[in-house]
């Protein structure tokens, strides 16, 4: 079952997609340690059962173990710099790491065998969990991918070796792809280090309970590493557009704001893009000349390049006190043609009353 699925996708070249993280705990004690107590990563008839339906009535999204931590910090607000940081550093690595429990390779196979439209494979919790934890490792995103050649875990001195692995055949570039077979007990304490040899250097990664947890979904076949790192590329040239657009959007702010209540500074960011829609996170600095309190309200503008407002939003009834100064902030998702025409934003802060 495992082997198969594995195969089938490396072939295809996009080798499973990244993993739709979901709240667990998935049995894990703060000093790293499985928790005999919880859950642990062995599935159970109910786990298995989860595993199948989740594979069966959810969209797969996955992702390999570095973007996954990337996407963790989007959702998280990370900054536009920071970003654009972690992409470049991304597209230099010469490997993608999937991490594939048997929770995900349960659910993987539901949703294999839906998309294709053909009879689930029979499967009880002894037999995927005999596959134990299953490392698949592909070519990188970007112009450092790299074939594999091996792999093993090290924790301290001691090197853990797989049980066995599966190399799958040279795809169109050349590069290869394989997948390592470990225990579950070679994760019962955490971080525990990968390493992979197949170029001049071995390159490591460490895997910690965070990426244990994020490991709790199906596989999305249609997106790989190199799709995945062409969205990030595409949210980076976005926020660099509305940064260049900052010196211009601040000129003219100051004249048209009160002379004694003005934006200091407005700015947004992408914190999601699909072909669907964007959502844009937005902000901006109030401040308050004069020494009373002023009560204001405040609208924020997304521009296209004529001048014309694509979305408005009112923040009504906000307040700052004298000689200081606030942040309003909020969010605007546009669908994607509207999003691909935003030149600039603007805020106004209206006072009310004297």
């Amino acid at each position: 079952m495992t082997s198969n699925i594995i195969a089938s996708i490396a072939v295809a070249g996009v080798l499973v997609a990244g993993v739709r993280a979901e709240p667990t705990s998935l049995g894990f004690a703060r000093d790293g340690r499985l928790d005999p107590a919880a859950d642990t990563l062995a599935l159970t008839p109910a786990s298995l059962a989860q595993a199948i339906a989740d594979g069966e009535n959810q969209a797969p999204r996955g992702l390999p173990v570095v973007a996954a931590r990337i996407e963790r910090w989007i959702v998280a607000g990370v900054a536009p710099e920071r970003l654009g940081k972690l992409t470049s550093e991304y597209a230099l690595m010469p490997y993608d790491v999937y991490l594939l429990t048997p929770f995900v390779r349960a659910a993987s196979t539901a949703a294999d065998a839906k998309r294709r439209a053909v009879p689930q494979p029979a499967m009880t919790p002894e037999s995927v969990n005999a596959d134990g934890i299953v490392l698949s490792v592909v070519p990188g995103p970007g112009a450092n991918a790299r074939s594999i050649a091996g792999v093993t875990l090290k924790r301290g001195d001691a090197v853990i070796r797989p049980l066995r692995s599966a190399m799958q055949p040279p795809a169109a570039d050349g590069r290869v792809s394989g997948a390592f077979f470990f225990r579950l007990e070679d994760f019962s304490q955490l971080p525990v280090t990968l390493v992979c040899d197949g170029g001049a250097a071995p390159f490591t990664l460490a895997l910690d309970a965070d990426d244990l947890a994020a490991a709790r979904g199906a596989i999305d076949v249609t997106i790989g590493p190199a799709a995945y790192l062409a969205k990030l590329r595409g949210i980076n040239d976005a926020n660099t557009k509305a940064a260049l657009a900052q010196a211009e959007r601040d000129a003219t702010q100051r004249q048209q704001d009160d002379a004694t209540l003005y934006v200091k500074s407005s700015d947004y960011s992408v914190a999601e893009s699909n072909n669907a829609f964007t959502k844009f996170r937005w902000k901006a600095t109030i401040v308050n000349g004069s020494p009373r309190r002023r009560v204001f309200d405040l609208t924020a503008k997304f521009v296209d390049a004529s001048g014309k407002p694509i979305e408005t939003r009112l923040v009504p009834t906000e307040i700052v006190n004298g000689q200081s100064e606030t942040e309003v902030k909020g969010e605007v998702q546009l669908d994607a043609a509207k999003a691909r025409s935003v030149a600039t934003f603007t805020v106004v802060a209206v006072r009310k009353g004297t």
